[in-house]
């Protein structure tokens, strides 16, 4: 058709044109009423317009001071119900759990100078140890102690499972009472620790508020590692400059 256009007159190339681009759009398949047919280039999928990512609304962090007493390692699901009963069921709610009383054992008080009935904590050896049923159907433990300044027999209710503990020749720190029993000098034993035993006995111990299977140890381990989650949490109520003011102690 190329060589037709060249040898035709000026007047009909035109027509050779208009008949060139029909012929065209019949093998390219453009004519009017059909469809072009498909080419490689088709069958590749269009990408498509880039959407705008949407930030993940982040959840707000929460605050020591709210998680549940099973978030401290040291209480399951047990103890947690404990807990519970004091009312307490977060580490916060556990910070707010205060001491009932005090042990003063910063000092210890020699055999020779116990008062009858007057707490006090002192520091003895062991030097025998036995375990007998009372008529009730008790069990009592008593250890014959001493110090540089005397002896006296140390006593524990329903704890037979210490007697192999107690061995004598061991040293114990031990907290309670002097009472007369017997017609001899007794110590009613209400906690001790004895020699080479976890560190921490001296000075001002916190008794807490308890129920049937959590001792004061127990909820102080537990309280030592609340404070240490979430204690930098506590925030004042009071304004600072009130506090300077007034000469308060920080919550």
């Amino acid at each position: 058709m190329g060589e037709a256009y060249s040898a035709a007159p000026q007047s009909e190339r035109p027509a050779l044109l208009d008949a060139m681009e029909q012929r065209v759009r019949l093998l390219l398949g453009q004519n009017e009423g059909e469809k072009p047919e498909p080419t490689l280039f088709d069958a590749v999928p269009k990408a498509e317009p880039a959407r705008p990512k949407l930030k993940a609304p982040q959840a707000q962090a929460v605050s020591p001071l709210e998680l549940p007493l099973t978030g401290l390692r040291q209480v399951g699901e047990k103890r947690a119900a404990l807990f519970a009963k004091l009312g307490v069921d977060t580490v916060g709610g556990l910070l707010e759990l205060l001491p009932r009383d005090y042990r003063d054992r910063r000092q210890v008080t020699a055999i020779a100078d116990l008062q009858l009935g007057v707490a006090a904590n002192i520091c003895v050896t062991i030097r025998k140890t036995t375990l007998a049923r009372t008529r009730r159907g008790f069990s009592l433990l008593t250890c014959q102690c001493e110090d540089e300044s005397g002896a006296i027999a140390l006593v524990w209710f329903n704890q037979p499972f210490l007697e192999k503990k107690l061995r004598p020749g061991r040293q114990l720190m031990a907290w309670g009472r002097s009472e007369r029993r017997w017609d001899r000098l007794s110590f009613i034993v209400q906690e001790y620790q004895l020699e080479g035993e976890n560190e921490g006995w001296a000075g001002l111990v916190p008794v807490y508020p308890l129920t049937a299977g959590l001792s004061n140890r127990s909820v102080q381990a537990v309280m030592k590692a609340a404070w240490q989650r979430a204690g930098s949490y506590i925030k004042d109520n009071v304004p600072a400059d009130l506090m300077r003011k007034r000469d308060l102690l920080p919550r």
